[in-house]
């Protein structure tokens, strides 16, 4: 059976390459449905839904079955500008500002500031809402052999989603982080960041489990993904395995694996 999967980092690897570590990170959930079916995957880390709506509305009939992984509204894809700058996440608006006035490389300064000035002046969120419902509900009459996954809790109102699993997995010290204002993305000291390491944003062993509720889901012939949290399990590993430090330069962000930096973050010095 052939299978088109698309969508955002939930189903892309989601790994950059850090010096000196070798890890074994495991499989994510698209690669371990690749024992059994024919998978391409479109999925590109921080795309819109519209993103990949167009390339469904390309490829779906080339396809047995399509997985389709929906976004959260409010994403930017842009068009004839450096891939680094392509997809544009509204949650990394303050960083993006941060990038802008620490960046050296002007073009870069004129996108964001664009970027910045749309969600400013010329953003429609009742217009955006009602764009998400509606592509999000046309993809079933387009191709009944799909399945749609909610990614966050806005992809498809009272779903529960796999954001929430990415949470549940760490659910003592996610809680912890953003309780006392440290989320992915959002900048410590104006200095470094954090953000996800997982394949697809999920531990080794929960995408074991959701390849093999997908397939359960395309034996069924199911349209939309019943995630259930008790479903799968806490994380195996210490929090500093499953991130990566992002340290801002002026030539954007660079990588390493953490030496206590985010276990600092979780201790309580009151």
């Amino acid at each position: 059976m052939k299978i088109a999967v698309y969508g955002d980092s939930f189903g892309g690897i989601n790994l950059t390459n850090i010096p000196d570590d070798n890890e074994d990170r495991g499989k994510s959930w698209v690669q371990v449905l690749l024992e059994k079916y024919n998978v391409t995957n479109f999925s590109t880390g921080g795309s819109s839904l519209f993103y990949s709506y167009e390339i469904f509305l390309q490829q779906n009939k080339n396809f047995n079955y399509n997985i389709f992984l929906i976004t959260e509204p409010n994403r930017l894809t842009l068009n004839n500008v450096n891939d680094h700058l392509k997809h544009f996440n509204l949650t990394m608006l303050e960083l993006f500002n941060q990038v802008a006035k620490n960046s050296n490389i002007e073009e870069d300064k004129k996108i964001i500031n664009a970027i910045l000035g749309y969600y400013s002046y010329i953003h429609d969120q009742k217009y955006i809402d009602t764009c998400h419902a509606l592509m999000v509900n046309s993809i079933i009459n387009i191709n009944q052999n799909s399945l749609i996954i909610p990614c966050f809790p806005t992809s498809i109102p009272d779903k529960t989603s796999l954001v929430e699993i990415t949470d549940y997995e760490l659910l003592d010290q996610v809680l912890y982080l953003k309780d006392n204002g440290y989320e992915p993305w959002k900048l410590i000291d104006n200095k470094w960041t954090f953000s996800d390491y997982r394949k697809c944003h999920l531990s080794e062993e929960n995408n074991r489990i959701l390849a093999n509720i997908i397939d359960s889901s395309i034996t069924n012939k199911t349209n939309i993904l019943d995630i259930k949290l008790n479903d799968y399990q806490k994380a195996s590993k210490d929090i500093e395995f499953y991130y990566l430090k992002k340290t801002l330069t002026s030539n954007g962000f660079k990588d390493s694996r953490f030496n206590g930096e985010l276990h600092n973050l979780l201790i309580d010095i009151n």
